[in-house]
């Protein structure tokens, strides 16, 4: 999956239906931009909340959207694997299909902000499929569902 290009197709397709619904997607904006900017929780954490809701409810462009906002908030890839965790414990065997589709998510995005390239998939170090290396490194910047409600 090429996370960056379907971020992109998505974000092309919510402009669109920002055209058809001007008064929600606005009234949708000004609620996100709310929660990210009031509250106890930092960015980071309240991200984590979203992509474990992303995960529950299975929604892969809301994964690609969270997992590019950690990086940005410069998330670890063991913080995200941590997160994923409790969604597989709560969530069973769908959330472990989609915690795998997040996981890969980061990895692809992560290597992506920084290279302008897509790796291929995180190879596994053993028998076991669901344990792999370490990737490299994370950056920061806005949160990236913001940027599709952009009223022009």
């Amino acid at each position: 999956m090429d996370w960056k290009a379907d971020n992109a197709v998505m974000r092309t397709k919510l402009r669109n239906l920002n055209q058809a619904l001007l008064e929600t997607t606005k009234d949708f904006s000004a609620m996100t931009k709310t929660v990210h900017e009031t509250g106890g929780l930092d960015a980071k954490t309240k991200e984590f909340a979203a992509l474990a809701i992303s995960v529950a409810d299975r929604c892969e462009p809301c994964i690609g959207f969270h997992v590019e906002a950690l990086i940005k908030a410069g998330a670890s890839r063991d913080e995200v694997a941590d997160v994923l965790s409790v969604c597989i414990q709560m969530g069973g065997g769908p959330s472990l299909m989609y915690a795998a589709k997040a996981l890969d998510a980061f990895d692809r995005l992560s290597t992506a902000a920084y290279s302008g390239v897509i790796r291929p998939p995180v190879p596994i170090t053993s028998a076991h499929p669901f344990r792999f290396d370490p990737p490299g490194d994370s950056g920061p910047s806005a949160h990236p569902l913001l940027a599709c409600f952009v009223l022009q």
